[in-house]
């Protein structure tokens, strides 16, 4: 990583700080995965890590194409 880089991302984080914690990305997967987790089978543990895994990548793609979408 360069030395500008770093002086741009110091820079964002000193103007910006933090977001709210009703808007933090790291809130909203948590949210996600705690309700998706509802969902996973009681079971074998193999179906609990597939399942647990494909709500995971559901999650990551939902992400995925809406920060896409907004950026059109």
């Amino acid at each position: 990583m360069s030395a500008a880089a770093v002086a741009v991302a110091t820079a964002l984080d000193a103007a910006f700080r933090e977001p709210p914690l009703a808007v933090h990305p790291v809130r909203w997967a948590g949210r996600y995965l705690a309700w998706a987790g509802r969902y996973v089978p009681a079971g074998p543990p193999g179906h609990a890590l597939v399942a647990g895994g494909l709500a995971w990548v559901a999650g990551a793609a939902t992400a995925y194409g809406a920060g896409v979408a907004v950026s059109r």
